[in-house]
């Protein structure tokens, strides 16, 4: 009708619907309300074409779940991670780990084979041997400690490699990490998670 307003709400853009959402993290809200926001924004850059920045929402979300003990919440973002960009290797160890933690010794041995297969295009991949000698430490599965060393002589670390077999050949040299409790254990395993990137 004439004289009618016609005016129409701004669509926000999606810096200004990304900035809403940092702003609502910073608030007054528990640490799971704060990953979701996370895994939120990281989708919203995802599909915008912003897949570093994507990542590094994506990132701070599973270290955050890890902080909080919520290892199947940090593995469903993680196998998000791999779902969206196969060539993903972060994603992969920290899976690699969580199976391990968790003790499924065959999702582990798949796990720890696609980290490592993954890891072969590092250019450096000394984070990716560091990781697989930690992991040998970690478990007492002759089918993960056999996947571990295989990756290991695949990324060019013959001798961890070796180590490793000779685990599996002799159980009694193996030395399983002894921990006082599983909680010990789990801050353990998030601490070579949540560290293991930074250099």
């Amino acid at each position: 009708m004439l004289g009618q307003s016609h005016e129409t709400e701004a669509v926000p853009t999606f810096e200004e619907t990304l900035r809403a959402l940092t702003e609502q993290m910073r608030g007054d809200i528990s640490p799971e309300q704060r990953a979701r926001l996370m895994s939120q924004a990281g989708d919203m850059c995802y599909e915008a074409g912003q897949r570093e920045r994507a990542l590094l929402w994506f990132d701070a979300c599973i270290d955050l779940y890890l902080s909080l003990g919520r290892f199947a919440a940090s593995a469903a973002i993680c196998d998000k991670l791999v779902r969206l960009n196969p060539q993903v290797i972060r994603a992969r160890c920290t899976l690699a780990w969580l199976a391990i933690a968790r003790g499924l010794d065959d999702e582990a041995t798949r796990r720890v084979e696609e980290y490592g297969l993954a890891s072969l295009r590092l250019e450096r991949p000394t984070v990716a041997q560091r990781q697989l000698r930690a992991m040998a430490e970690e478990t007492d599965s002759e089918s993960v400690l056999e996947a571990i060393g295989h990756a290991l002589l695949r990324l060019g670390d013959a001798v961890s490699a070796d180590r490793v077999f000779a685990m599996v050949e002799s159980p009694s040299s193996r030395r399983r990490q002894e921990y006082a409790s599983s909680e010990e254990r789990d801050r353990a395993i998030i601490a070579r998670l949540t560290t293991a990137w930074c250099g």
